[in-house]
């Protein structure tokens, strides 16, 4: 080919819809035929990607039989691709004649975003050419163009359609649908729900649970093990934090995976995703890594992490109730915030809890941490005093606990019992429509089929709720740890030793403790576990300093177990 500055200069665009379809033959299919009409029309090839024209893959400028070609494995129902912007940008720069793509639907599907990105290459300087269909009479072409636009349309939504009835007949049947399974799991279509358990990976699965459930350990400390126990991720690279995050919200591990819960709208900037009406919802049965107790612990906490924390604090600056200050009227969390001092002032900025009405808060309030903490610990460490005030509260919370779960549980029971008879009722109309015997028409049919499925949908709605509210039941910390902890902070208060903010804490955390402040009079109510009830929990906004003045000159003796040291 020669390179005289009169030929026409050109470059390749060539698509498929996904990065999976980069390993079949479809971009060496477009780009051979790409290079062959350049070549019968003596344009020459530019451009500052490059393919491998055997594979399709992008190669480094400089590989030896390399191809420069802008490839993109997008839908073309979008006008932003990565491929489509990088050839944009050289035409602009370096100044192109021609854009040479095999065929108009690896361009664009739709006439509106075929003819915008038409546009926009002319303003450039560049036409675009196809392979495949004869569009050179200006008007003539852009008719045809028009009428193989339509056709190219229904066929895609034709192919989408069936795609779909494909996947909705396969979840009915109770087989997985989807790409790769979800980490735990691989595909076995002699398996229940067409998906086997990996034994290494759900062991991983239950010790991420676990780990966050049980030992209360964050997602951030679960990484930091995983990668110091080298073990792999789904990705064979190391854990992060979104990765355990996805486990810990998947609902499949709990042994059900619905499909069809989402729908996909598109737009010319992407897809905008929907939740559908739960009587669409297609409920699969997969083998269980974990309980759905388990599950629900998980999600509640998940939960309180983002509704209680919301905004993370600056390294250095500890709160002591970060979390646990709650509003009587809206019932939302109080914010851990520092006030800042603002420029020019010698006042160093302070600690506070804020409620804001711009952040969904009943009112604008806030509260300085002294103010609130002081009297909290105080009145906590009264109740450390009386061991047998917290033995009461401990039995009391014990037994609440242990009523709650039995009366849960048996309602629980009962719904599923309930939704076990709703299905052989199904089974059972099923059977009696065909029986020609019987002579159930269909509009019969459909209309009973349709009364049994909402009222299964029902059942299996108060059962999430239920086994929700199952989660959401506090557990009583071990007797055996609360007494032990709280015994050595008594000694240290008889001791005349403040304990230090985190030991402080970590006892407000055992003991369940919440904060309960009146937007309108001001009053503070403690609640908690481990409080007695009846007993009067209100604290004196007044409360003096001196718990404060007098515990500023005490110091730690002895030192403290090791078991109760800080996190690193």
């Amino acid at each position: 080919m020669s390179n005289s500055t009169e030929l026409t200069r050109a470059i390749i665009y060539a698509r498929v819809s996904t990065d999976a379809q980069r390993d079949n033959y479809s971009v060496p299919v477009q780009i051979e035929n790409a290079i062959n009409y350049a070549e019968k029309r003596n344009y020459l090839l530019v451009g500052q990607k490059y393919v491998d024209p055997a594979t399709g893959k992008d190669v480094p400028e400089g590989t030896p039989d390399a191809i420069a070609a802008y490839v993109d494995d997008h839908t073309s129902m979008e006008i932003k691709r990565p491929g489509l912007s990088q050839a944009m940008a050289y035409v602009a720069k370096e100044g192109v004649d021609v854009v040479i793509v095999y065929v108009l639907d690896r361009f664009a599907r739709d006439s509106f975003i075929r003819q915008t990105l038409e546009f926009e290459f002319n303003k450039l300087g560049a036409r675009v050419e196809y392979v495949l269909g004869d569009y050179e009479d200006e008007h003539i072409g852009e008719t045809r163009k028009d009428l193989d636009d339509l056709v190219a349309k229904i066929e895609n939504r034709n192919r989408a359609r069936r795609v779909t009835e494909g996947r909705l007949k396969k979840a009915k049947s109770g087989l997985y649908v989807g790409g790769h399974p979800q980490y735990g799991y691989k595909l076995n279509k002699s398996s229940p729900g067409g998906l086997e358990i990996v034994t290494e990976q759900a062991d991983v699965v239950i010790r991420i649970f676990n780990s966050f459930v049980h030992n209360r350990a964050s997602i951030r400390a679960i990484v930091v093990s995983l990668n110091q126990d080298n073990i792999p991720s789904p990705s064979g690279k190391k854990w992060g934090r979104s990765t355990i995050s996805r486990i810990l919200n998947y609902e499949g591990y709990t042994g059900v995976y619905y499909y069809n819960k989402k729908k996909a709208q598109r737009s010319l900037t992407g897809k905008i995703v929907m939740p559908r009406e739960r009587n669409k919802w297609i409920q699969i049965e997969i083998p269980p890594i974990i309980s759905r107790y388990l599950f629900n612990l998980a999600q509640r906490r998940l939960a309180d992490n983002k509704d209680h924390r919301r905004r993370q604090t600056k390294r250095g600056r500890f709160y002591l109730l970060q979390g646990m200050i709650f509003c009587t009227r809206c019932l939302k969390p109080y914010v851990a915030q520092t006030r800042q001092a603002g420029r020019g002032k010698s006042v160093r900025p302070s600690l506070t809890y804020r409620h804001r009405l711009k952040e969904g808060h009943c009112s604008n309030k806030t509260i300085a941490a002294q103010t609130i903490e002081i009297p909290v610990w105080h009145k906590v460490s009264q109740l450390i005093l009386e061991p047998q005030i917290l033995l009461d509260g401990y039995e009391k919370s014990l037994e609440q606990y242990q009523q709650g779960l039995g009366y849960h549980r048996q309602h629980l029971q009962t719904l599923h019992a309930e939704k076990e008879k709703a299905s052989l009722k199904k089974q059972a109309l099923l059977n009696s429509y065909l029986d020609p015997e019987i002579g159930l028409t269909k509009e019969e049919y459909l209309i009973t089929k349709s009364q049994l499925e909402n009222t299964e949908n029902d059942i299996l709605a108060r059962i999430q709720e239920l086994e929700g509210e199952l989660a959401s039941i506090p557990t009583p910390a071990d007797l055996e740890t609360f007494e032990a902890f709280t015994s050595e902070i008594r000694e240290f208060i008889l001791g005349d030793v403040e304990p230090l903010p985190f030991e402080k804490r970590r006892l407000f955390a055992l003991m369940n403790i919440k904060v309960w402040i009146d937007p309108d009079g001001g009053a503070i109510e403690i609640t908690g576990s481990f409080h007695r009830t009846g007993d009067d929990s209100n604290l004196d906004r007044g409360f003096s300093n001196t718990v404060l003045d007098s515990c500023a000159h005490r110091r730690r003796q002895p030192p403290w177990p090791a078991s109760h040291a800080p996190a690193p």
